[in-house]
C-alpha cells in the first residue's frame, strides 16, 4: 500500500490490503495489524 499510494495508484494500494487481510485470514487465522488498517482507512479518505 505504501508503494501505491503515494503514486496516486489508490485502486491498486485498496487491492494490496485486501490481498493482504486475505493471506493473513486464510494462513494465519487473523487479521492485519492496526497499524496496517489505519493506513488502510487514510488511503480510503
Amino acid at each position: 500500500m505504501r508503494a501505491f499510494a503515494p503514486t496516486g495508484n489508490r485502486a491498486k494500494a485498496v487491492a494490496a490490503y485486501h490481498d493482504f487481510r486475505e493471506l493473513l485470514a486464510n494462513e494465519m487465522g487473523t487479521d492485519p495489524e492496526p497499524e496496517t488498517q489505519a493506513l488502510y482507512l487514510k488511503i480510503l479518505d
